[in-house]
């Protein structure tokens, strides 16, 4: 799965995702690098990798690394039989064990109150709205898609197509909206 992420008018990166089924498990990877530039000079980048393991439908591993413009964090969280251990900026919290992740790419993210944020470890509280279908380009086909509006402690638009796959994601930051077009989506729920 791949977006361009666009600020304004402008290609800043991208955000790809990787999915590898081995035995019972599903592995997700995630990878994010975004750079702003001003008369060619960059003045804020962002790199984010991700690495998930999902059995049973339950997230048991978790290991992300996030450069976010200067400052750096790190998150890690395992199940330990009961509960997902989450280790992040603000150190241990326990929390329940079929927890998803702001990775977005689970097709029950918008039936969620609360995720896990994955690059500081933080529990934010989301309320999804279901805002209408859409119609969208992708990969130069249109598809149908449902649209929701997030609000809480994430304020932004998200797509999913029929079949349930993340297709699109908007969301203002420092004053400019930022787009996500879906280079492919993948034809089924991963």
């Amino acid at each position: 799965m791949l977006f361009e992420v666009v600020r304004g008018d402008t290609l800043i990166g991208t955000h790809r995702l990787d999915f590898t089924h081995r035995d019972n498990e599903l592995v997700v990877h995630v990878e994010i690098a975004l750079e702003v530039e001003v008369a060619w000079i960059p003045v804020f980048r962002y790199e984010h990798t991700n690495h998930e393991v999902w059995r049973d439908g339950r997230l048991v591993h978790l290991e992300s690394r996030t450069h976010d413009d200067g400052t750096d964090h790190v998150v890690r969280a395992h199940h330990d039989g009961q509960a997902l251990v989450v280790e992040g900026d603000d150190g241990f919290v326990t929390v329940e064990s079929d927890m998803l992740t702001t990775s977005y790419w689970h097709p029950e993210t918008p039936t969620r109150n609360r995720l896990l944020d994955t690059q500081k470890g933080r529990i934010k509280e989301v309320f999804h709205v279901p805002a209408g279908i859409d119609r969208m380009n992708v990969a130069s086909e249109y598809l149908e898609a449902r649209r929701y509006e997030a609000s809480g402690d994430l304020d932004l638009t998200i797509w999913y197509s029929l079949q349930g796959a993340w297709c699109g994601l908007r969301f203002d930051a420092r004053g400019e909206q930022v787009n996500y077009h879906a280079v492919n989506v993948p034809d089924q729920e991963t």
